[in-house]
């Protein structure tokens, strides 16, 4: 009768939570969604390079190299990720191409990013915890979470797969049913991680001995478990660790079935070098701050909005604290119901059954965040590059605000030591001092989050500004050329040929080679000079990105020459090679 007449409020908690959730989850999808195709405007080179390589392979199945589906592509001879391309040559091949379908994934991405850190927080932080929901916010509103979600940077991929790995790992070690099946997933989910990033091939590894280590001290390890979850990981690993023996001895390339192992021109391992001074304070830059690339970052909006500057080093720091701890207490000394006579391993030696708790589990985030922060300091970090550290810095920024409250215990016993001793009160205390934190710091978070909102995707999407390493769409402007039956003898392009490759479909068996299609180099292709800008000649069009060249587009217009703008693009023409129209 009771129950019927008092609601639990564990009950109406799980409604609000739920409520939350699902407004948050209206804002992710608008924000990862909206004007996407437009917005960004053009095509990062990388993306360019991506989408022509998926173009290729969903058409012909193979890259513009014509290697039959490389599993570390070539791009512009330094290498390139092949999951996002693969990703893409799916949807091509079922849906045919536009620019939307070349940025899905990357939105998609970000949904997984919420996703599979909801389900994670609610594993490590409770599931009646307003700190999943509070995850959940920062992810959302974030400038970094928004801004990788909007164009399609393979790299970027390793964030959403990174949070699925983890959670697959912590849903396994928490599992008393089908334990062998989770963590045989988990290994799958860190096998695919590998194709996502090359920067994976040395924090997964980094991540699983600190793990390994930690979790043997703990005394939360399974032999059976990690043999099921590296089987999978290993087969997977095995054809890019090859592509590595490949790369680094004299070996030629060679296929597996129709998969290519890779050859590269140039190989990047050198870049990563031994820790200084200075890149250990670029990477800090690169992880609170920003860098100088504003496809990653905008000047004024730090990567995780200014209170995570204060935040995020006490997350980390109590991050460490309850990792040494946990290392100091070993896990405790498990108990007679917690060992299971037949569970015994191949060694004949004993597992425990008993699952860790959210808190013994917590520090993997930790770890992960150490393993990501500490290779980075072997290289010259960018934002992008630091792309797996993020949902671990908002994890642990949560972290900071859970502990918030907890300096309210010692101010109430020293300055009100009756409202102290009193249990109810205390209690109630306590709950107030939670929420009040948790509320107030979130209305910071809103009150930044809506500023940089309201410039990304309002000034700054209006400006139609192209950034940095970005190629405009200029195919509008040939295809005016070809319906207007323009006879240029040349066509001048401002922009490298990647962009028009991708836009106009070129077959990759029209490139004669396509080393000479770097994106800083002048190339010519048909009757078209890439990168190159000409002089005043009637017989030729230009096109070029808009306010470029000032001086010769006004030279160009006193000699007679006809302005046609599009929206990313402008195509100076000459009255006499359209008859005069």
């Amino acid at each position: 009768m009771r129950n019927n007449q008092f609601p639990s409020v564990t009950t109406n908690k799980k409604e609000i939570k739920i409520l939350l959730l699902t407004v948050l989850f209206s804002a992710l999808l608008m924000s990862r969604f909206a004007w996407l195709t437009d917005f960004p405007a053009g095509f990062h080179i990388d993306e360019a390079g991506a989408g022509y390589d998926a173009l290729s392979l969903a058409r012909y199945g193979v890259d513009r190299y014509l290697k039959s589906w490389p599993l570390y592509l070539t791009n512009y001879g330094s290498g390139q990720s092949s999951l996002y391309a693969f990703l893409c040559a799916g949807l091509f091949r079922l849906f045919g191409y536009s620019k939307f379908l070349l940025r899905l994934p990357a939105a998609l991405g970000s949904v997984l990013v919420w996703a599979a850190g909801v389900r994670l927080s609610d594993r490590l932080f409770g599931k009646d915890s307003f700190y999943t929901v509070f995850t959940a916010f920062l992810i959302v509103i974030c400038p970094y979470f928004v801004m990788s979600s909007r164009f399609a940077y393979d790299c970027n991929l390793m964030l959403g797969l990174s949070v699925v790995f983890l959670d697959a790992l912590t849903d396994a070690l928490q599992s008393e049913k089908q334990v062998c099946l989770k963590y045989f997933a988990a290994g799958v989910a860190g096998g695919i991680l590998l194709y996502s990033y090359a920067l994976s091939y040395i924090i997964l590894p980094l991540f699983l001995l600190l793990s390994l280590i930690y979790l043997l001290r703990i005394r939360a390890f399974s032999l059976k478990g990690w043999i099921c979850m590296a089987v999978p990981l290993f087969l997977l690993a095995l054809p890019l660790l090859l592509i590595q023996v490949i790369n680094l001895t004299d070996l030629p390339e060679m296929k597996i079935g129709i998969f290519t192992l890779t050859k590269l021109d140039r190989y990047r391992g050198a870049e990563i070098g031994r820790p200084t001074v200075e890149k250990i304070l670029r990477m800090k830059d690169a992880l609170l701050v920003g860098d100088d690339l504003t496809f990653d970052s905008l000047p004024g909006f730090p990567n995780l909005l200014k209170p995570s500057l204060i935040l995020l080093p006490l997350g980390f720091f109590r991050g460490l604290v309850r990792l040494m701890e946990n290392l100091k207490r070993g896990g405790g000394r498990p108990d007679k119901a917690s060992r299971r006579p037949g569970n015994l391993d191949n060694t004949g030696m004993q597992e425990i059954s008993k699952k860790p708790s959210p808190e013994l589990l917590r520090p993997l985030i930790t770890l992960w965040f150490l393993a990501v922060v500490s290779f980075e300091y072997c290289i010259n970090a960018l934002t992008y590059t630091l792309n797996p550290a993020f949902f671990a810095a908002a994890f642990l920024i949560t972290e900071a605000v859970e502990g918030l409250p907890l300096i309210a215990g010692p101010v109430m016993q020293k300055y009100f030591p009756k409202a102290w001793e009193d249990e109810g009160r205390r209690s109630k205390i306590r709950k107030r001092v939670l929420l009040g934190t948790l509320g107030c710091i979130s209305c910071l978070y809103l009150a930044y989050g809506i500023r940089f909102a309201a410039f990304y995707f309002g000034t700054f999407r209006e400006s139609g500004e192209l950034q940095e390493y970005f190629v405009s769409d200029m195919s509008p402007a040939f295809r005016f050329i070809e319906r207007a039956g323009v006879p240029a003898e040349t066509v001048y392009c401002s922009d490298p040929p990647i962009g028009y490759l991708l836009t106009t479909e070129v077959s990759p068996y029209e490139i004669e080679d396509p080393s000479d299609f770097a994106y800083h180099t002048t190339a010519s292709f048909r009757n078209i000079t890439f990168a190159s800008v000409g002089g005043v000649d009637n017989t030729a069009c230009y096109v070029f990105k808009p306010g470029l060249f000032p001086e010769l587009c006004d030279e160009l217009l006193a000699s007679g020459f006809v302005r046609q703008s599009f929206p990313e693009c402008d195509l100076y023409y000459y009255p006499s090679l359209t008859g005069g129209n």
